[in-house]
């Protein structure tokens, strides 16, 4: 069977670098055994390896039309009340009501141990006023948050809601902190946002403690945690209730969970030795690059460097984040003139490197996202060996995941709730963030992260 040899037709999508190769060199690179243009048939399995970009969601109103107020009104949370018209309770209470305007404030919360069969039995409507923040208002036994939450995920039209909690979760026989973060999750699966605003304020009165649990009485702290759960269609008014609440001079921290917290650049120095072709992602959803065997001319496996960096929004409860390298390998089939995928996996020799100490600058991210072409000092090393055929095809993935998080979520957090000296943190409040944020993560952000990244080697 005669075989030709592949030829490189540049176009706009096909760089070829400005290097003056031997003729005969050139020809050696591309006629190594293929018959089939093995530039067009990486790009090719580059193409169908690669997720096609997900679909804008429908357009949706700046302005929810239903948005509502959801007061805990447990016990647990009576001891906010009462103190004082500024308290920055009463504020937070005060300022929903002015920067909601048409919101429906509901009073929530189980009373006794009625078996529940729908949220209605969960809430009755009440008034912004001062009532709101009246001792005799916080009445109910329990505050069953996932069954609520589970409510506001699954409605066909989703609304704008806050649920002010004491991040206590009281329930008939234990607490539902797991069933929460699964409610919560929900919640996150429509493509909406999710925030946490956290305050504090003083409080006086009984905590209901999780841990055994109990009621622990007459407790009196100066400065109490609570939260705004903020349920979202988007983003963008999520933060705008943020900033008009900062604007009342709250003191808060935020944490925001919604698809774009993480946006992350990987390189490759398109004038490294050896490289032959390349695809970037401004031309293709993808990286791709031709190396020759010039590569192994002084050692192999060989190097190649890579940069990778990320950039992670400030709200975000992760502040930086473990990263990993996988690779699925295909070699090059003379007869079927195609690559095949290796069931093993790469050929021995394989391995990366990453510079961990320079990955991470100011806690917010890989020295902070640059854009690609802005070349950088790699931080990635790729050890590439040679192969036994004639070409190998790389599909490399980088991982991301949370490796540390924010400290002053765990600086609200305890697991001495029943301690009254430990009444300035919520129970277990680091673990629900957590929880929730390796859920949104993995859900949300991992899947889309990173470009995809290929490789086609040359042997010989």
């Amino acid at each position: 069977m005669s075989r030709s040899c592949p030829t490189l037709v540049p176009n706009t999508k096909t760089k070829l670098l400005p290097l003056v190769l031997p003729l005969m060199l050139l020809a050696a690179v591309l006629c190594s055994g293929c018959g089939k243009d093995v530039v067009r048939v990486s790009r090719e399995l580059a193409s169908s390896l690669t997720q096609p970009p997900t679909p804008a969601p429908p357009a949706i109103a700046s302005r929810s039309e239903i948005r509502r107020v959801y007061i805990d009104a447990s016990e647990s949370m009576e001891g906010f009340a009462g103190a004082s018209a500024s308290t920055p309770y009463a504020r937070l209470i005060e300022g929903l009501g002015y920067d909601l305007d048409g919101a429906t404030v509901y009073k929530y919360g189980q009373e006794g141990r009625q078996e529940i069969r729908g949220v209605e039995q969960l809430v009755s409507k009440s008034q912004f006023g001062r009532d709101l923040i009246s001792p005799g208002f916080y009445d109910r036994d329990f505050n069953p948050d996932a069954l609520l939450i589970t409510h506001l995920a699954g409605e066909e039209k989703l609304a704008f809601s806050v649920l002010i909690t004491d991040g206590v979760y009281s329930v008939q026989g234990g607490n539902n902190s797991s069933q929460v973060v699964e409610a919560i999750g929900k919640w996150l699966d429509r493509g909406a946002a999710f925030g946490i605003f956290a305050l504090k304020s003083p409080f006086r009165g009984n905590v209901y403690a999780e841990k055994r649990p109990v009621t622990v009485p007459n407790v009196s702290v100066s400065a109490r945690p609570l939260y705004a759960f903020v349920f979202s269609p988007t983003v963008k008014e999520l933060r705008n209730l943020e900033e008009r609440l900062r604007g009342r001079s709250l003191d808060m921290l935020s944490l925001v969970l919604a698809d774009d917290v993480v946006h992350t650049v990987v390189d490759f120095d398109e004038a490294t030795k050896g490289t032959y072709s390349f695809v970037k992602p401004h031309d293709e959803p993808y990286h791709w690059h031709l190396l020759s065997a010039d590569i192994f001319a002084e050692h192999n496996p060989a190097a190649v460097g890579y940069y990778v960096s990320y950039l992670t929004t400030p709200d975000y409860p992760a502040s930086t984040y473990r990263v990993d390298l996988s690779a699925d390998y295909y070699r090059w089939n003379r007869d079927a003139e195609s690559f095949e995928k290796v069931d093993g996996g790469p050929p021995g020799g394989f391995n990366f490197k990453l510079e961990e100490d320079r990955s991470q600058a100011g806690g917010e991210g890989m020295a902070g996202a640059a854009e690609a072409g802005d070349h950088h000092a790699p931080n990635l090393t790729v050890f590439y060996p040679r192969d036994g055929g004639d070409y190998g095809f790389y599909q490399l993935r980088v991982l991301l995941s949370p490796k540390d998080y924010r400290p002053e979520i765990r600086a609200l957090s305890t697991y001495d709730d029943d301690d009254p000296s430990q009444a300035h943190k919520t129970f277990r409040f680091y673990d629900l963030v957590t929880s929730l944020t390796q859920l949104h993560f993995n859900k949300r952000v991992a899947p889309k992260v990173t470009p995809p990244l290929f490789a086609t080697i040359a042997s010989h």
